[in-house]
């Protein structure tokens, strides 16, 4: 199937709703951030808009150094772990027959969905649910 390269503006329609709310929930919170980032930091956590390199030194030293480093080991630690597990259980799943693929579906979405339903107030039922904080009338049993 061939496309045709857009003509006009209209033909640009389906982009619009996306970049826009990539604007709106990536680039503006990012934007922001960085400008506060050169604030000069008063008592209580307010800032003021001055240009002060202070908060780079201080994400510089030491401490932020071995944070940062600890963060990264363990991120790096994670994604060996999941290659080690997920390449072989995936490579052993797409052999497997197609009843033991749906079982396997299942069993991980039921798995997503009980954690899930653990921690919402609203299922009473689910024995480590949270405390519910509505009234009497919101079914909930206290």
């Amino acid at each position: 199937m061939r496309r045709e390269p857009p003509q006009r503006l209209g033909d640009y329609g389906p982009l619009f709703f996306p970049a826009g709310m990539l604007t709106l929930f990536f680039v503006v919170p990012f934007a922001t951030m960085i400008a506060v980032s050169f604030f000069q930091r008063e008592q209580g956590g307010f800032y003021t808009p001055a240009f002060v390199l202070d908060n780079y030194a201080r994400f510089l030293s030491l401490f932020f150094g071995k944070v940062l480093g600890f963060s990264l080991f363990l991120a790096v630690a994670v994604a060996i772990a999941c290659v080690v597990v997920g390449v072989p259980f995936t490579y052993l799943l797409a052999r497997s027959a197609r009843k033991t693929q749906i079982a396997w579906l299942v069993a991980a979405m039921w798995s997503s969905l009980n954690a899930v339903a653990r921690d919402d107030p609203r299922c009473p039922d689910v024995p480590n649910a949270t405390r519910c904080p509505g009234s009497a009338g919101s079914g909930c049993r206290a």
